[in-house]
């Protein structure tokens, strides 16, 4: 793939909060933020803050977006926000369903099944740590349901358990990563939800990313390298890091149809050729939260890239040669 990126905005977050997550619109008109208390929603064309979901005293730990006009927000105390974009903001519901922090949120495309994950298996919850709640998206006013909880990976016994990351593979199953444990999918329509394969690795504490297609899922090890795997075999396909690099590796996220990643190294981004296995893009910017977004509507890749300092730097390109 031959690809031509330029900076298209540099949006300025506080420098006194912490990012915690980004996430584009799906037409990539918009970029929201989880900011300290509350999520921040940027205009990517002009760079301006189009608006503020503020909530009480929690922190904001998670974001997603439903639709182009509507985002979901998890934040420490366990509260969930549904908010809508519109001439005036309107928080459309707000309610608890795991009554502990939300750091993972993941929406399923095709019948918007929402599953959140509380990241740190606390015993409020009967020691689970991810709830899978059945929701009426896009656009009802009404809030999911929660139809169960994941039980903790059978190797954790007494150990502690903590989420570093949660996707979806298909509609029945979630791929879950946890620190010092391997990577899990399970089968979440089964009445007794049991890990149906595990792909071996051992997490570290940046969050992995799953294909669009379901088929691949890439993930940052202790070993401080970018593990890639099938999703269906199981198989460990390559570990791709930088030459002579003893830079720490972090979160990685699929872009570009997936057939590319892009994975944080030290103070850059680095974007790898599925197929080949080869690095083929350099983002000098240091990334400690990566995001991407795809239009086909203008054609149009965008990846986001928050840096220590949270600045957020929004990249476009197009496939000049196609792929």
């Amino acid at each position: 793939m031959v690809l031509q990126f330029h900076l298209k905005t540099t949006l300025s977050s506080s420098p006194t909060e912490e990012t915690k997550s980004i996430a584009f619109s799906p037409n990539g008109s918009r970029v929201a933020a989880a900011l300290g208390n509350h999520i921040l929603v940027w205009d990517v064309a002009t760079g301006e803050v189009e608006c503020k979901v503020p909530w009480q005293n929690a922190r904001a730990l998670s974001v997603i977006w439903v639709q182009d006009t509507q985002l979901i927000a998890g934040f420490d105390d366990g509260m969930l926000l549904t908010a809508t974009m519109s001439p005036e903001l309107c928080v459309l519901a707000g309610y608890d369903p795991v009554n502990v922090p939300i750091y993972f949120l993941a929406l399923q495309p095709e019948d918007h099944t929402l599953s959140a994950s509380d990241s740190s298996a606390l015993l409020a919850i009967g020691g689970q740590d991810v709830a899978i709640n059945d929701g009426p998206y896009p656009g009802v006013r009404a809030a999911p349901i929660h139809v169960k909880s994941i039980p903790r990976p059978p190797s954790a016994s007494c150990t502690e358990v903590w989420v570093t990351s949660l996707g979806w593979v298909d509609r029945d199953t979630v791929i879950v990563s946890y620190r010092n444990h391997e990577v899990l999918t399970w089968k979440v329509r089964d009445p007794d939800p049991r890990p149906s394969s595990g792909l071996g690795a051992q997490s570290a504490d940046s969050a992995g990313s799953v294909s669009p297609d379901g088929a691949h899922f890439v993930i940052s090890n202790t070993s401080g390298v970018f593990d890639l795997y099938s999703i269906r075999t199981g198989v460990h396909l390559a570990s791709l890091s930088l030459p002579d690099s003893e830079d720490k590796v972090g979160p990685c996220v699929f872009t570009h149809n997936g057939n590319a990643f892009l994975g944080a190294v030290g103070d850059h981004a680095k974007l790898w050729d599925i197929k080949t296995h080869l690095g083929f893009y350099d983002f000098v910017v240091g990334g400690r939260i990566v995001q991407e977004n795809y239009n086909h509507n203008d054609d149009v890749f965008r990846i986001a890239i928050v840096s220590i300092s949270g600045l957020i730097s929004v990249y476009q390109s197009k496939d000049v040669a196609g792929s």
